[in-house]
């Protein structure tokens, strides 16, 4: 007959061997995780070195500057184009339409207080009096155009047109004189 501390001594060794197999069975389980995982890394790092390698190709200056030849009509900028100073500037032409069709803003901003503030020490500004509104009247702030007048094409007898064209041909005597 058996006695009971040979059972026990028998239970724990049944309870421990059957722990060792569970442990071993979760370790190799997180290796092939650790290893899939690691595939996993190799593979994002090869395609990082694949999508650098193609940045750089796409980025080379002689590829950039062909496609902007080709695709675009940019050219560097000529010493004769930059303006300067305000003198140069072309003044409008004798006879030019007044600049009438361009927007201004309805009124100034208000003046900045003297000396630095902070924001928690700045009172709030007074509303500015409005006059009572007329009838067929807008408020200061209202646009002088709606949106899509704004964006309309001009015509060719506009200021900006008569300015364009008054640059364009000292441009071109600069060029000629050159």
């Amino acid at each position: 007959m058996i006695r009971l501390p040979t059972l026990v001594v028998m239970a724990l060794i049944a309870a421990a061997s059957a722990l060792v197999f569970r442990t071993s069975y979760e370790v190799q389980a997180l290796e092939d995780q650790l290893d899939a995982l690691n595939r996993s890394i190799v593979m994002e790092q090869e395609s990082i070195r694949v999508l650098r390698a193609e940045w750089a190709y796409l980025n080379q200056p002689s590829r950039l500057r062909e496609m902007a030849e080709k695709y675009s009509v940019l050219a560097p900028v000529k010493p004769g184009q930059i303006i300067s100073s305000l003198d140069e500037i072309p003044m409008p032409l004798p006879g030019a339409p007044a600049m009438a069709g361009i927007p201004l803003p309805g009124r100034k901003p208000a003046a900045l207080p003297a000396g630095p503030t902070l924001v928690a020490d700045a009172a709030e500004p007074a509303e500015p009096a409005r006059p009572a509104a007329d009838e067929g009247r807008r408020p200061p702030t209202a646009p002088s155009r709606t949106p899509a007048q704004s964006f309309a094409v001009a015509p060719a007898d506009t200021p900006v047109d008569v300015l364009l064209a008054s640059f364009r041909q000292r441009l071109s005597a600069q060029e000629i004189s050159q």
